[in-house]
This record gives C-alpha cells, structure tokens and sequence, in this order.
C-alpha cells in the first residue's frame, strides 16, 4: 500500500468490504484516529504532524463530511481524519448520517489503537462529553489542544492553561487518558513531541 490517501468511507454500506478479508485489517499498521469540532482545524493538524499535505483542509467549517484514511508508512501507522462535529452547517439528518458512520466504524475497525481529541485552544468550553465518548470505546486517547498561536496576549494564555489544567484534572482518573498536547499547526510549536509520540508507539499499538 502506498503512501497517501487510501480510500473515504462515505457510507455504512462500505463497511463489511472495507473492513473484510481483503481489506484495511489485512494491513498491520495501526490506525490512529482525529476527531473534534468541525472548525478546530483538524485536518491541518493532520498534515502538520505528517508533514504533508494530504489532508484537505478549508476555511470552510465542516468540509470533512466522510472517514479519510492516510497511510503515513513514515510514522508507522494509518491516519483516520473523522468528520467534525459541532459548527458544520448541516441539517440534523445529515448529522445522525455522520453519528451513525463513526459509530458503526469504530465497532468495525479493530486496529484502531488511538484517538487524538482535539479542542480549540481559545474556547472556553471543554466538551468533557466528549473526552468521555472516547473514554466509553475502550480504546486509549489523548486531548491535543489547537492553535495555540491564535492566543496573543499572556491573559489569554493564562486563561487557556486554567482551562486544559481543569481538563487535565478532570480526566486524570481514566486509565485510558494518556496525555495532553498544546500545539500549534502555523507555528509548528508541540508538533514534533506529538509526532514523536504516535511514531514510537507509547499509544501501544503492539496490542
């Protein structure tokens, strides 16, 4: 399997061939998942830590409206950018359509080994709801707080800090909570010690 995009799950029907004898679980590497708010600047992240640009990224919020999956050989494991949720101008049926895909792709994907959970780092609200979601799948995760530049002032900054030490706190107790990064994907500050940590495996993705 080459380098790059691999395929876009669009539609539940896919599943059972995507995911039978001749599909994604043939390959080893484990696959590392991207989930967050439609406006959180996911899939620039993506291409941050991977150091390419193949996640499509947009002004736009909520153009990630599909499962893609990136086969990053050089860190050593498959990529999952997930829609976002939350902002994207959507109708409520196409929202349940989303829900529904990535409820039936994480009871398919049996190599999912990590979930990278994103927030804003300007937003004051923490969805702990859905640090929680994460926590109830079963699988381990880590909280990576965005945009770290967009804070311009040491008062925000400080606000920030409160706010991911109250998240850090809150989430302590969950076994499956690994650890927390603040980064910045225009700047580049934090990427290198988040991708070091996907590329040598502390996720265990040797389970």
């Amino acid at each position: 399997m080459e380098e790059g995009h691999v395929v876009t799950l669009a539609d539940c029907a896919q599943l059972e061939g995507l995911f039978g004898p001749k599909g994604m679980l043939t390959y080893a590497d484990p696959r590392i998942a991207f989930i967050g708010r439609s406006n959180v600047g996911k899939s620039t992240l993506i291409n941050a830590i991977l150091e390419r640009k193949w996640a499509f990224s947009s002004k736009t919020p909520g153009k990630t409206r599909a499962i893609h999956f990136y086969n990053a050989k050089h860190l050593g494991s498959i990529f999952v950018d997930l829609p976002g949720f939350g902002f994207a101008r959507v109708s409520y049926q196409e929202r349940k359509s989303w829900e529904k895909l990535l409820e039936q792709y994480f009871r398919y994907d049996t190599k999912l080994r990590l979930l990278c959970l994103i927030f804003d780092s300007r937003r004051s609200e923490m969805d702990l709801h859905v640090a929680d979601f994460c926590a109830k799948l079963g699988i381990p995760f880590i909280v990576i707080f965005s945009k770290y530049d967009c804070l311009k002032n040491q008062k925000l900054r400080a606000e920030s800090q409160r706010h991911i030490a109250s998240m850090k706190e809150a989430l302590s107790a969950d076994e499956l909570f690994l650890s927390t990064f603040i980064v910045s994907s225009t700047t580049k500050d934090g990427i290198p010690a988040l991708r070091a940590f996907i590329q040598k495996g502390r996720h265990g993705s040797d389970l």
